[in-house]
């Protein structure tokens, strides 16, 4: 549940959660009952820095969420340029071995970009549906794809125009 808190409504906010939970029936606080809690409390706060840091390199818990959504939209970003530049890496690793043995099969090399682009594209996509708010890093990174993969096309036409002279001679 969403609240706008302030520094004056802590009453409230200890009538409406608390009250029932550290509390006994008569209205007494248990302390006990609120011990269990802030422990449980500060369990909590140190959980929450450890998966910000993770997730995002921010380890102050009550850091604005808005900050926290920002730096996962980066994240996603960053790791998604990651696994395409990997994917790259990967492609021209297969592209250097074929030279060697002097077969080179620009198909392969397209069909395995391609492909590359097309799965990086639709991960993209199902991201963006689990979490709207990443949604516009998601479509920058989805759109770059696009790019790259028409790049790649262009490339492979280069190569098969290449070939069809090489064969004309």
């Amino acid at each position: 549940m969403e609240r706008n808190y302030t520094d004056g409504d802590y009453m409230e906010v200890f009538a409406s959660d608390w009250k029932d939970v550290v509390c006994d029936k008569n209205g007494t606080l248990d302390l006990d009952k609120v011990a269990r809690e802030l422990r449980d409390y500060s369990l909590l706060i140190d959980c929450t820095s450890l998966v910000y840091d993770n997730i995002c390199n921010v380890s102050a818990p009550f850091t604005k969420p808005e900050h926290i959504i920002d730096a996962i939209d980066e994240s996603i970003e960053r790791r998604a340029e990651e696994l395409l530049q990997e994917k790259i890496v990967d492609t021209l690793g297969t592209l250097t071995k074929t030279e060697h043995n002097q077969s080179w099969d620009y198909g392969v090399i397209y069909r395995q970009l391609q492909g590359a682009s097309k799965t990086l594209i639709a991960l993209l996509n199902y991201l963006a549906q689990q979490d709207s708010a990443t949604m516009a890093s998601i479509a920058a990174v989805s759109m770059k794809l696009v790019e790259i993969s028409g790049e790649i096309t262009k490339t492979h036409k280069t190569f098969e125009q290449i070939a069809i002279d090489i064969c004309a001679k």
